[in-house]
């Protein structure tokens, strides 16, 4: 009886003590059974392919920039004009370099000279002399620098368009022999012309480039052309006919006349 009545007292104190306190219980939740509501997540090995495949898509190429290539002014400047002057005339040229070494020449110059001399003393009497040069041409010329400087080598072929000189003599006043005078139209007159070949090769140094690196350049060329022995003809009138038997012999003396000298010298303008 006493037991019963302890029991029930115990119950009613663990009733009260609860009524003070929170009534909530405290939830135990096994780790090993299946949990009732999870949130959907994706596999590591589905996130790795994303990954990779973000990694592995191309990007767009965005269009590079042309270059701008990068020329040397040496090599830039490969077309030029030039005046040249001297002893062989005045002429125009056009020169072309592809490199460094060698370039390549156009050149056409020309040479009309006439001279006339009067009343020149001979043998106690008085003469003239009417003189003419021409000397036109047309090279092709070839520029070697060795050194990669302005100093060049040159050689070539020229085509003379008119390579002649002609020299014509007669007398300004009267002839006497004796009780006999005679008058410069019975006299006559002398003609001497010298022609040389059409087609010569040509050899000579210099300095200056064809193609000046700056805007504008300056050189000067020394040369010669092998024309061959000159074709001599003379030509006499009245009493002085028989001079022209003289042809060979005259034509025999101007055979070391076969090379033609060539001195000028060059202004040139880049033009690109």
């Amino acid at each position: 009886m006493k037991q019963l009545v302890f029991t029930a007292f115990a119950a009613f104190a663990a009733l009260s003590l609860c009524g003070q306190t929170d009534t909530t219980f405290p939830v135990v939740v096994d780790s090993s059974a299946a949990p009732l509501y999870t949130t959907p997540t994706e596999p590591e090995a589905s996130r790795e392919e994303v990954k990779v495949a973000e990694q592995e898509e191309p990007k767009e190429a965005k269009p590079s920039e042309p270059k701008q290539a990068q020329i040397s002014p040496s090599h830039s400047a490969k077309h030029g004009l030039g005046v040249n002057f001297g002893i062989n005339g005045l002429g125009l040229d056009y020169g072309y370099m592809p490199g460094e070494l060698i370039a390549f020449r156009a050149r056409f110059q020309t040479l009309p000279y006439d001279i006339r001399l009067d009343n020149l003393e001979f043998s106690e009497t008085y003469i003239g002399v009417d003189g003419e040069m021409n000397f036109t041409n047309l090279d092709l010329l070839v520029d070697f620098y060795p050194f990669k400087s302005s100093f060049k080598l040159v050689g070539g072929l020229g085509y003379f368009m008119s390579n002649r000189l002609e020299s014509r003599g007669y007398f300004t006043d009267n002839l006497n022999f004796g009780d006999f005078e005679l008058s410069p139209d019975e006299l006559g007159d002398v003609t001497i012309r010298a022609e040389w070949a059409k087609w010569s090769p040509y050899l000579g140094l210099g300095f200056g480039k064809a193609v000046p690196n700056k805007r504008v350049g300056f050189g000067f060329e020394i040369g010669t052309y092998y024309g061959g022995a000159p074709d001599v003809t003379i030509i006499a009138t009245e009493m002085l006919a028989q001079t022209s038997e003289e042809e060979a012999e005259l034509e025999e003396n101007l055979k070391s006349y076969a090379w033609i000298p060539y001195l000028n010298f060059r202004i040139s303008i880049r033009l690109i």
